[in-house]
C-alpha cells in the first residue's frame, strides 16, 4: 500500500527512527528510563553508559546534553520508567506486522498449539487469536464480553490499535494490590489508599486528578516566562546585530576618511596613516569580537531554551498523568533554571569611533566610550630634517611591533619537503632529532636550527612502525613483531607481549628505562625491562599507536576507532586507571593523535584535522580538573610530539617536522 511514492514501511521506519530509537543503540527503545535532564534511553544503554563512565560515581552524565543524573539514593533501575515510549513501540511493532507492503504472519498468543495463524486480536486479553481461540470467545462465558477484532479491520483502518500500556496505572510498591489513586503535596509524591492513611496522615493530600491539573498549570504559567525569556534573548541579539552593523558603517566611513587624508599627504608620510589604519582595524576587531560574542551567547542560549522547552512540552503532551506527576520535580527544576537565563548586551558605544584632523599631526582616532586618543607625532612633518624623520619613524615602527608573551610557542624552524609521511620522533641528550619517515622508508637525524647549520643526514630503506631514545641515547625502534634496542655497537632484540601473534603499533620508554609497547586489537599495553625481559601486561582501553611516561604511569590517547575522544593513564604498579579524560569538541572531524608530558606535570596533545592543533592541559586548583587552552595552531598533520630537554615542541606533521619554542620573557 502506497501513496505519492510513500509505503507504509517507510512511514513507519521514518517514525521509529524520529521519535522511537534509542540515541545510544539506535535501536527501538527497550525498557526506557527517563533522566533529570528529561532525555530517555533504553536500560540497559544506560547501565553500559555507566560501567564506561565511572561506575562508583554516584551520578551519570547524559550523552546528549552533558546534565549530570544523581543517583545518591537510587540505582539506574529505580529511574522513572517511560510507559508512553513503551506503549509507542509496541504499537509500531504490531502496525508494522499488519499494515506492511508484504504484512508478517501473526501467529496466536492464546493457545498452546505452535505456529497457529492469527485472524484476530482480543483487546481485553491484549493477544492475537486463531480461528478456535476466536470461536472460544464466542462460547466461554468468562470470555463473552470480551472485545475481539479481525486483522481484517486493523488492516482496513476501521480499528487503530492502541497498547494497554497507555493505560497503565501504577501500583504501590508496598501494597501491590493497591494503584496509587492520592497525590501527597507535602512529600510531592503519588501513594495508595493505605500509605496515605499510615504515612501521610497529616499531609495536605489530593486526588491524581486534582494534582495532575495543579501542576499542568504551574508548567503552563513556567511555559510563559520562558517565551518571554526567549523573546527577551533573541531582542537582545538582534540589538546586537544591529549594532554590528552601526560598527560595520563606522568603521568603514572612518576608513574612508582616513584614506582621503592620506592621499594628500606626501609619500613620505605613509607609515604613519598605515600606523593609524592598523590601529583603527586593530579596535574594530576587538569591538567586533565583543558585540559578536554577545550575539553568539544569546543565540545560544535561546536555541537552547526552545529545545529544552520543545522537550517538556512534548512530555506534557504524550505522557499520562501518573507518569509525568513522577517527573514533577525535574520538568519544574528544568523550566526555572530556563527562566533564569539572562541577556548579555554590548555597550552601544562600542559601534562609535571617528577619526579628526590636526594642523599638527596626521590627526587623531576619537574612540566614542572613552576619552583616549591614538595620536600620531606632533610637529611640522614636511619640515623637519631627514635624521629626525628618520628616528621619529623608527619610534612608530617600534610601538607598532607585535607584541609576544611570556609562555607563547612560536615557530622557530621546519623542514618542509623533507618527507612524505613523518610520523614517529626522538630526541638525543644534545638535542638532534631522530624521524622516522614511513611514506619514504626513511631514518632521519637533525639537529632544532636554521637550515644552515641543521645537519640534516637521511638512510634509507629502513622499515620501522615506530620509536623512541630513552636517557642514555639509545634508539628503541618498533619493528613488527619485534623490538630492537640500538646502543654501544650492539642490538637486543625480543618479541613484546607475553606469547600472543598480536601485533605492536605503539612503543615509549620511561627515564627509568622501561619499555611499553601497545597492542590496538587485544587493547593491552606490554612492559619490557631495556633487555626485553618482560614484566607485566596491563589493560589499556581503546589504546592506539601514540602513547607516553609521566610518575610510572603511561599516558595515551585513545584510537581513532573509539566512540570518544579520550586522554588516559594507566598506573603501571598497580594497572588501574589514574586519569581519564573524554574531550568534547563540536568538530567531529578532528581527533587526538599524541600526548607528551611537560616538566611541570602538565599535557600537551596533538590534535590532527583541517590545519592541526596542540591543545595544552594542566590541573585547576581543585587538583581534580583539567582546564584546556590552544597554544599552537595550523601545524599541520599534528601526529607524534615531544619536549627536547632543551625545551622545544616537536611536531612530527606528515610531509614535514616543525620546531617550536617558548617564549621565556615578555617582549
Amino acid at each position: 500500500m502506497a501513496t505519492g511514492g510513500i509505503t507504509v514501511e517507510s512511514f513507519l521506519g521514518k517514525i521509529s527512527r524520529d521519535h522511537l530509537e534509542c540515541a545510544v543503540c539506535a535501536d527501538n527503545f527497550k525498557n526506557p528510563k527517563v533522566l533529570d535532564c528529561l532525555h530517555t534511553f533504553c536500560l540497559k544503554c544506560l547501565r553500559e553508559m555507566r560501567i564506561r563512565q565511572d561506575p562508583e560515581n554516584k551520578k551519570l552524565i547524559c550523552p546528549i546534553c552533558r546534565k549530570e543524573t544523581h543517583l545518591e539514593k537510587i540505582e539506574i533501575d529505580d529511574l522513572p520508567h517511560n510507559f508512553t515510549l513503551d506503549a509507542l513501540v509496541d504499537e509500531l511493532y504490531v502496525h508494522q506486522k499488519l499494515l506492511g507492503t508484504t504484512p508478517s504472519r501473526v501467529t496466536c498468543q492464546s493457545c498452546e498449539e505452535e505456529d497457529q495463524t492469527a485472524v484476530s486480536r482480543c483487546m481485553d486479553c491484549d493477544h492475537f487469536l486463531c480461528q478456535d481461540c476466536h470461536r472460544a470467545h464466542g462460547r466461554l462465558a468468562a470470555l463473552r464480553s470480551h472485545t475481539t477484532y479481525t486483522l481484517d479491520q486493523f488492516r482496513s483502518g476501521e480499528i487503530v490499535y492502541k497498547s494497554k500500556l497507555r493505560e497503565h496505572i501504577p501500583k504501590c510498591q508496598k501494597h501491590l494490590d493497591q494503584s496509587l489513586s492520592i497525590y501527597c503535596n507535602t512529600c510531592e509524591q503519588m501513594t495508595c489508599t493505605t500509605c496515605s492513611v499510615l504515612n501521610h496522615g497529616q499531609h495536605a493530600l489530593v486526588g491524581i486528578p486534582e494534582a495532575y491539573d495543579s501542576f499542568k498549570q504551574q508548567v503552563t504559567d513556567l511555559v510563559s516566562k520562558v517565551k518571554n525569556n526567549i523573546k527577551e534573548l533573541q531582542d537582545a541579539k538582534d540589538t546586537a546585530n544591529m549594532l554590528q552593523k552601526k560598527l560595520d558603517t563606522s568603521f568603514a566611513e572612518t576608513k574612508k576618511k582616513i584614506s582621503q587624508k592620506a592621499d594628500d599627504v606626501v609619500a613620505k608620510i605613509k607609515e604613519e596613516q598605515q600606523k593609524l589604519t592598523q590601529e583603527t582595524e586593530k579596535i574594530y576587531k576587538e569591538r567586533s569580537e565583543t558585540i559578536n560574542t554577545s550575539a553568539a551567547q544569546n543565540s545560544n542560549e535561546a536555541d537552547h531554551s526552545e529545545q529544552k522547552l520543545a522537550d517538556v512540552c512534548s512530555l506534557m503532551a504524550e505522557t499520562n498523568r501518573y507518569e509525568v506527576l513522577d517527573l514533577k520535580q525535574k520538568v519544574l527544576f528544568n523550566l526555572r533554571k530556563l527562566t533564569e537565563k539572562t541577556t548579555t548586551v554590548a555597550p552601544e558605544p562600542l559601534s562609535m569611533f571617528d577619526y579628526k584632523e590636526e594642523e599638527d599631526s596626521f590627526g587623531k582616532l576619537v574612540l566614542k566610550d572613552q576619552t583616549n586618543i591614538v595620536p600620531m607625532p606632533r610637529g611640522p612633518l614636511l619640515n623637519q630634517s631627514t635624521t629626525t624623520k628618520d628616528k621619529q619613524l623608527l619610534e612608530i615602527l617600534k610601538h607598532s611591533s607585535v607584541s609576544v608573551k611570556k609562555g607563547q610557542w612560536l615557530l622557530k624552524t621546519e623542514l618542509p619537503n623533507k618527507f612524505s609521511n613523518a610520523n614517529c620522533v626522538g630526541v638525543f641528550s644534545n638535542n638532534k632529532i631522530v624521524a622516522l619517515d614511513n611514506g619514504n622508508n626513511r631514518l632521519a637525524t637533525f639537529f632544532p636550527l636554521r637550515s644552515s647549520a641543521r645537519q640534516f643526514q637521511a638512510i634509507d630503506n629502513v622499515h620501522l612502525d615506530g620509536l623512541t631514545v630513552n636517557r642514555d641515547n639509545k634508539l628503541i625502534a618498533l619493528q613488527s613483531p619485534f623490538v630492537k634496542v640500538y646502543g654501544d655497537d650492539l642490538c637486543v632484540k625480543f618479541t613484546p607481549g607475553n606469547g600472543s601473534n598480536a601485533k605492536p603499533v605503539g612503543i615509549a620508554v620511561s627515564k627509568d628505562n622501561i619499555i611499553a609497547v601497545s597492542f590496538e586489537d587485544r587493547e593491552e599495553i606490554s612492559l619490557h625491562k631495556l633487555d626485553g625481559t618482560f614484566i607485566k601486561l596491563l589493560t589499556a582501553p581503546d589504546v592506539g599507536r601514540y602513547l607516553t611516561f609521566y610518575n610510572n604511569q603511561v599516558i595515551y590517547t585513545t584510537s581513532s576507532s573509539s566512540s570518544f575522544n579520550c586522554l588516559l593513564s594507566i598506573d603501571c604498579s598497580t594497572g588501574t586507571r589514574v586519569l581519564g579524560v573524554c574531550f568534547v569538541d563540536d568538530d567531529s572531524d578532528i581527533n587526538p593523535t599524541d600526548v607528551c608530558c611537560d616538566l611541570d606535570g602538565t599535557f600537551y596533545v596533538s590534535w590532527k584535522g583541517y590545519t592541526g592543533e596542540i591543545r595544552h592541559y594542566r590541573y585547576k586548583s581543585d587538583g581534580k580538573t583539567l582546564e584546556c587552552n590552544t597554544v599552537i595552531r595550523g601545524c599541520g598533520s599534528a601526529r607524534n610530539i615531544l619536549i627536547t630537554p632543551g625545551g622545544e615542541l616537536v611536531v612530527a606533521a606528515g610531509n614535514t617536522v616543525k620546531i617550536y619554542h617558548r617564549v621565556e620573557t615578555d617582549d
